[in-house]
């Protein structure tokens, strides 16, 4: 089945540049990479079109994409399952429900009165082998035409022909969507998952649509949150989708394991474990030095991976990760009551406490109405307000801003609910820059990736909407977002800005 172009998804590249003072090799260490565990999605080349966003999308093409999400929500589909079908429906259809002419001269002699779709609501016409619907499916095989022509009903097919198919929750997009269609472009449904997995975001809210479910995000490589199968066990009860996450993942890279998730902790009031943000991976012979390197392992595999499983913080052998404060490194951990014990100190276990939702959506906006504007766990701090040497010429310069690393592509949220002064190509090095003034505040966000940006000026905004794209465009040394903070036209220190209204991005580098 040829592929309906309605516009093409841009690949966007992973970091690939040396920040100031941060190798490259520490960058993709702490960010993750597209190839970790479970079905995180394959890495994407460089493409040349423009950014396709689920904003693009015509009122009836967002109806047929919600259909199919709430069809998954319905059947208990995990969300790389509704991905990989919206993916499907985007290469095959573009979101519109295909009628067929029957004037292709390819039919089959059983596919004799295809053209009656015609008769039946429909947005488009084709010619293809009898095939029908938003699947693009052949009639009759896959059902009659008043089932196919009815994207919810053609999308529940789509998703019991999807689990029959072994293995189909660690297969990227591209080849679970082939099992499925069996398409005579076998790759062609890798351009269209970043718009798949936005959809699904922004479709379902960002938390998911099933109880299988682990969210969806952009955050690992070109935008994508870990995701492994579901392990069955009890200790997932009650935990949040970066928790789940974390679980899941570290069982399908490290295999069984007892875990420990909700519950209280008495000699611990701070614990994350009673509100689901927390996962104990126990170490069944921590004593012996086999057991404590398996326990480094995971440990140092959890940060690695933090970006895609939203990790706020990892503990192991009295010693502690902050992801907010990568520079710090590993660290001295003592526990809250002084306890020595193995258990105390970690020495057992793994700890992992996470953010909650970080990997599959955007951070919480504090009381004062501010939140950060790229997700927790998914950005590296490189370059802090004040001087610095320049990283583009001779000498020192001074640096307005507070430098937010992050793979390419990864969004961009307003920090706060204000209006849009200034969206597009800037001069002064910005490169593609938004302005959003929020009373006597501006905020600039600078480097945007090219065709990222998704707000125009006059447009009014609210905290946490996702406004662009990072990138490395203008006066830049790598995909970054500068976030700069002015107020009555004078800029200030964003880190101390942001601790003012309840936000903490952690602490850039010295």
């Amino acid at each position: 089945m040829p592929k309906v172009v309605l516009s093409a998804a841009a690949a966007v590249a992973a970091l690939v540049v040396v920040f100031v003072g941060v190798p490259l090799f520490v960058l993709v260490a702490l960010l993750g990479s597209a190839s970790g565990a479970g079905a995180c999605g394959q890495q994407f080349g460089g493409g040349s079109g423009p950014l396709v966003h689920a904003a693009d999308l015509s009122p009836v093409q967002t109806a047929h994409a919600s259909a199919i999400v709430a069809a998954g929500a319905t059947q208990q589909i995990p969300t790389q399952g509704v991905v990989v079908a919206l993916a499907a429906a985007s290469q095959e259809s573009g979101f519109l429900n295909y009628a067929n002419d029957g004037l292709g001269g390819d039919l089959a002699a059983s596919q004799a009165g295809v053209s009656r779709s015609l008769q039946l609501p429909h947005d488009a016409v084709g010619t293809d082998h009898g095939s029908v619907g938003i699947f693009q499916q052949q009639y009759p095989w896959w059902g009659t035409l008043e089932e196919l022509m009815d994207p919810a009903t053609s999308a529940r097919k789509f998703y019991a022909a999807l689990v029959k198919v072994p293995g189909w929750e660690t297969m990227p997009v591209t080849v679970a969507a082939q099992a499925v269609q069996h398409s005579a472009f076998p790759d062609a449904y890798a351009d269209d998952e970043p718009l798949a997995r936005e959809l699904v975001a922004s479709l379902s809210g960002g938390s998911g649509t099933g109880a299988t479910d682990t969210g969806v995000s952009a955050l690992c490589g070109t935008g994508l949150a870990m995701e492994c199968p579901p392990t069955g066990l009890a200790a997932e009860n009650g935990l949040t989708p970066d928790a789940l996450r974390v679980l899941r993942c570290v069982q399908q890279q490290f295999g069984d394991h007892t875990y420990l998730g909700v519950g209280t902790r008495s000699d611990n009031p701070s614990s994350d474990h009673p509100g689901g943000r927390a996962v104990d991976v126990m170490i069944a012979s921590w004593e012996t030095p086999s057991g404590n390197a398996e326990g480094w392992q995971i440990a140092r595999w959890t940060v690695a991976n933090a970006a895609g499983l939203g990790v706020k913080y990892v503990i192991f052998d009295a010693q502690i990760y902050t992801v907010s404060d990568a520079a710090a490194g590993w660290v001295p951990y003592s526990h809250p009551s002084g306890a020595t014990d193995p258990t105390s100190l970690h020495r057992n276990h793994v700890h992992v406490s996470v953010y909650g939702n970080a990997a599959g959506g955007s951070a919480a906006v504090s009381a004062a109405g501010w939140t950060l504007p790229i997700a927790p766990g998914g950005y590296i701090l490189t370059s802090g307000y004040g001087p610095r040497p320049n990283p583009t010429g001779p000498g020192t310069t001074f640096h307005a801003g507070l430098d937010f690393a992050a793979p390419a592509g990864t969004p961009i949220r307003s920090a706060a609910t204000g209006q849009v002064t200034f969206a597009g190509p800037s001069s002064g090095g910005y490169g593609n820059l938004v302005i959003i003034r929020t009373g006597d505040v501006e905020v600039y966000y600078g480097h945007q990736i090219d065709s990222g940006i998704r707000v125009v000026a006059g447009q009014q905004v609210v905290a946490g909407q996702q406004i662009g794209a990072v990138g490395s465009t203008g006066d830049s040394t790598g995909n970054h977002l500068h976030f700069e903070v002015r107020v009555n036209g004078a800029s200030t220190d964003p880190v101390a800005f942001l601790r003012q209204y309840g936000v903490d991005p952690g602490n850039p580098p010295a």
